[in-house]
């Protein structure tokens, strides 16, 4: 949402690790990958939470 509102890239990012950074306690951030094109945003995380490692992909598409 941060990214498809036309925010600064860096401060989507910062916003995204503050939030990941309040589940420390449930594992650890591997990998964060954030992509704006015109009116879609992609995200990537990999997590790693005991040992397992999970890939976390969201899409957001604005309407034309």
């Amino acid at each position: 949402l941060c990214v498809a509102g036309q925010k600064e890239m860096n401060l989507c990012k910062q916003i995204t690790l503050d939030q990941i950074n309040k589940l420390k306690p449930l594992g650890r951030l591997k990998f964060l990958k954030i992509q704006n094109f015109q009116k879609e945003g992609k995200g990537e995380i990999l997590w790693s939470f005991y040992k397992k490692d999970f890939i976390i992909r969201q899409s957001l598409s604005l309407p034309q």
